[in-house]
């Protein structure tokens, strides 16, 4: 249960000290249940589903762990979505119609990482046994080209937002204008 706290914690990008300020308890005690030294009680596992709009059954750990991670996968996607979101309205080019390809993009992304997460724990194999690339290797190029792809129609890489920017600009000048003009 610790970890799967810490991991959360993480997951929120937030420090021991101010999780635990959001949850009401000490920092030393967050640091005794994420370390397996403490058991988080029934009431505390609900203020932090509560504080951070989890699903009820967030901590509950049945015979299915696929569910559990599931959750987890749905928790982290929708964050993902609202900060993709949140960056494209302070760029102005979010539209309520990119949803759909906004919630496939953070799908894409939460893949990703959780592949880079594996790639790192088996050591980063260059080549299989037989000298090919790893099938998660292959797979984690696919997925950042798409990822790339999808960054650039929504806007959200530096290069395709500084191509609709230029778009946007009126010429400098008439000779500016009429190079415009010709392509």
């Amino acid at each position: 249960m610790g970890e799967l706290i810490k991991k959360l914690r993480e997951e929120k990008g937030l420090k021991q000290s101010e999780f635990a300020e959001k949850i009401g308890i000490s920092r030393t005690y967050l640091s005794m249940i994420e370390n397996g030294k403490k058991r988080a009680q029934e009431s505390l596992l609900t203020k932090i589903i509560e504080v951070f709009d989890l699903p009820k059954n967030y901590f509950k750990q049945s015979g299915k762990p696929e569910g559990l991670t599931f959750e987890i996968k749905m928790s982290e996607v929708k964050r993902l979505k609202a900060n993709i979101v949140s960056n494209m309205k302070s760029l102005d080019v979010y539209k309520k119609e990119f949803d759909t390809m906004i919630e496939v993009y953070a799908d894409m992304i939460y893949h990703y990482k959780r592949m880079m997460e594996l790639y790192e724990k088996l050591g980063y194999p260059v080549e299989d046994d037989f000298g090919k690339k790893p099938v998660l290797v292959t797979q984690l190029e696919t997925l950042r080209k798409d990822i790339v792809t999808y960054s650039d129609r929504l806007m959200v890489n530096p290069k395709s937002y500084q191509t609709m920017s230029d778009i946007n600009e009126p010429p400098k000048s008439k000779l500016a204008e009429a190079l415009q003009m010709i392509g």
